[in-house]
């Protein structure tokens, strides 16, 4: 079977339309035709090889939504013309103590979607049955794409750190993580606290259910909050002044990072011995999570706010994310990502 896709040739290049034929599918695979795929900055981290593991030709884009069109012969808990999603990861080992924990994001061999096979931005991907999650209904493609990895981020510290529902957290962004942060963190009944550099956002901020909305680059403002959170949650990708928002948590409380700033963490270590506190970081979720979050995100009207883009225009949407242009998350429509032709360029 032939594979349409957009890939990067070398770092730091436009992606261009690439053909290629599809492997023979595995006994436990299933074969999705994608309707919607999130762009991130993790897909400009690896089409930059940010993170030196890119290898090239290099397809991005890890959050899939799209239908099943075939299933590997032992497959059972997917069927073909059944809405699924596919996130950061593609596969699992299913034997490791992780895996058989129910934490197969944690397996050592975990292959991703990105790192160990061509992504999302094509017109099919493969993934493991236990790695493809059933979309619920109510949830359609370009919504449910950036929830893949996105959401499951910010939603699985809820869970993984029995965070109180009357907690008082603090976000550090309100980008393409921390605005999905600030609707789960409200729905599961914290009052939440939106650090940001840009104040003018507050209103939109507070929309989305924000409690407070704090101007990151004011000394005196982060002052104000100072022993103020059991939680606080790092979504940007950007270096701040971090001990500062260490202050900010009170005694035992936790910063965690989601965000994956490329500089090296500079905190004092007094701050964090003195009061209890710790640190800590994820960047995905188990399967059992990510279905988790689907459900509470249709429950309680949970949605990303996007920026939707052609497929022809992927490069465009690289651009305006490179460039600060999408207010919060860019969402690719691969629906009709087949063939080659003159009138299916693609738009730099």
């Amino acid at each position: 079977m032939q594979i349409t896709a957009y890939a990067a040739l070398k770092a730091g290049d436009d992606l261009s339309r690439l053909e290629f034929e599809l492997a023979e599918l595995k006994s436990s695979d299933v074969l999705i035709k994608v309707q919607a795929c999130g762009l991130s900055y993790s897909d400009l981290n690896m089409i930059d090889n940010d993170w030196f593991c890119s290898t090239y030709p290099i397809v991005p884009g890890h959050e899939v939504v799209g239908v099943v069109e075939a299933v590997g012969c032992d497959v059972v808990t997917h069927a073909v013309g059944e809405k699924v999603g596919l996130g950061w990861h593609r596969s699992f080992c299913n034997k490791c103590e992780f895996c058989l924990s129910d934490e197969p994001h944690l397996c050592a061999q975990a292959e991703r979607t990105i790192i160990d096979g061509h992504g999302g931005f094509a017109s099919h991907v493969v993934g493991h049955e236990r790695a493809v999650i059933k979309i619920p209904e109510g949830l359609s493609p370009e919504f449910a794409a950036p929830l893949m990895s996105a959401g499951v981020a910010v939603f699985d510290p809820l869970l993984a750190f029995s965070i109180k529902r009357s907690a008082h957290v603090a976000i550090i962004g309100a980008g393409g993580l921390g605005h999905l942060a600030i609707q789960f963190y409200k729905a599961w009944g914290c009052t939440v606290t939106v650090f940001t550099q840009d104040i003018s956002q507050a209103a939109a901020l507070e929309s989305l259910g924000a409690d407070k909305v704090v101007s990151s680059v004011d000394d005196m403002a982060v002052l104000d909050c100072l022993n103020s959170f059991e939680f606080i949650l790092s979504t940007v990708n950007k270096t701040v002044e971090w001990g500062s928002f260490m202050a900010c948590l009170k005694p035992k409380g936790r910063l965690h990072f989601v965000g994956l700033p490329l500089e090296h963490l500079e905190l004092g270590i007094f701050p964090l011995v003195s009061k209890q506190r710790c640190i800590s970081g994820s960047q995905s979720g188990s399967p059992q999570t990510i279905k988790i979050m689907l459900d509470y995100a249709v429950f309680h009207n949970i949605k990303p706010v996007i920026a939707e883009y052609p497929h022809q225009k992927i490069n465009i949407a690289v651009a305006d994310l490179r460039g600060g242009l999408v207010e919060y998350r860019a969402v690719i429509n691969c629906e009709d990502c087949v063939g080659v032709n003159d009138a299916d360029e693609v738009v730099s």
